[in-house]
């Protein structure tokens, strides 16, 4: 599957809606700046539950794997830049090396000797830390969970019904409104951190879909 079904489209949202839960998959060209962020706000305000699956900012992916395989810090530089630009509109009264440390994780790709799968998967892990720290300063009852766990396969094959069944368990014990998580990153059948490729994102909302499914049922 590489195309989420779209059953609504608000502003600029790919909304999958069903029962009184909404999988909503976010990012790419559709996060751009924080004024993009900042419209998530209306989309919650639509009333239920929602699920939120984060992709990286625009360019970001490009970026890291460029990072990643010249280690030239011109990309580490603009990757910065990018995050910081975002915080700072967002954050006018934070400071981004105090207050945003996980962006170090990306500082040392090299340094801690990450895979390029492992890399490639932080823009949705930064990106998604970002709006999570926006929407709870903003009021919103939402929790954030890394979707690696979660999501079971690699860019060569995708386990719905093991993925399903971590999502399920996850969400019959959420304790927020809201569920904040990333799309793209996963874990392979030997319990490594991995990815689904491009248009990844797509397909974990997929899966959030199908097991709200379940849920429902």
């Amino acid at each position: 599957i590489k195309t989420i079904i779209v059953f609504l489209l608000w502003w600029f949202f790919d909304i999958i809606i069903f029962m009184n839960t909404k999988v909503i998959k976010i990012g790419g060209s559709c996060l751009v700046s924080s004024n993009d962020i900042k419209k998530i706000i209306s989309v919650l305000n639509i009333g239920g539950d929602f699920i939120l699956v984060i992709s990286a900012f625009k360019d970001v992916t490009n970026l890291l794997e460029s990072w990643f395989d010249t280690k030239d810090e011109i990309y580490l530089l603009e990757l910065e830049n990018k995050f910081k630009t975002i915080f700072n509109d967002l954050f006018p009264n934070r400071k981004f090396e105090n207050d945003f440390l996980i962006f170090n994780e990306i500082r040392d790709i090299h340094k801690n000797n990450l895979s390029r799968n492992h890399a490639q998967s932080l823009g949705e892990k930064m990106t998604s830390k970002i709006i999570k720290m926006f929407l709870i300063e903003s009021g919103v009852s939402i929790e954030m969970s890394d979707i690696d766990p979660l999501i079971v396969g690699d860019n060569n094959y995708f386990d719905l019904e093991k993925s399903s069944y971590k999502i399920l368990d996850f969400l019959k014990n959420k304790k927020s409104k809201h569920v904040l998580t990333q799309g793209f990153a996963s874990i392979d059948d030997g319990g490594e951190l991995n990815n689904l490729s491009r248009e990844g994102s797509d397909l974990t909302a997929r899966s959030e879909e199908h097991t709200s499914e379940l849920q429902s049922h």
